[in-house]
């Protein structure tokens, strides 16, 4: 494993044991950028806009299509950073 995904990896922990929850856009953000990484470009449909949160992660996510993989890991891993700073962990 190379040195971004390790990162990666321990940013996740970070982000899974913080002390307080991120607000609302700290988590779609968040959120964006671990899909971005983990998997690539949204692929799957726009849920029902009835369906708030879930649409609100689609349009996070979609929001960063095109991004490199490495570039959204590295922009999780600093905002994960943040995230510590402010939140701890």
């Amino acid at each position: 494993m190379d040195v971004l995904n390790t990162n990666f990896e321990i940013s996740v922990n970070i982000v899974n044991n913080l002390k307080k929850t991120p607000t609302d856009n700290e988590l779609l953000d968040i959120y964006k950028y671990f899909k971005q990484g983990k998997f690539g470009d949204n692929n799957t449909e726009q849920p029902s806009m009835f369906n708030f949160k879930n649409t609100a992660k689609w349009k996070a996510w979609e929001s960063v299509k095109g991004m490199d993989k490495n570039i959204a890991m590295q922009n999780y891993i600093n905002l994960s950073m943040d995230l510590f700073k402010k939140y701890g962990s």
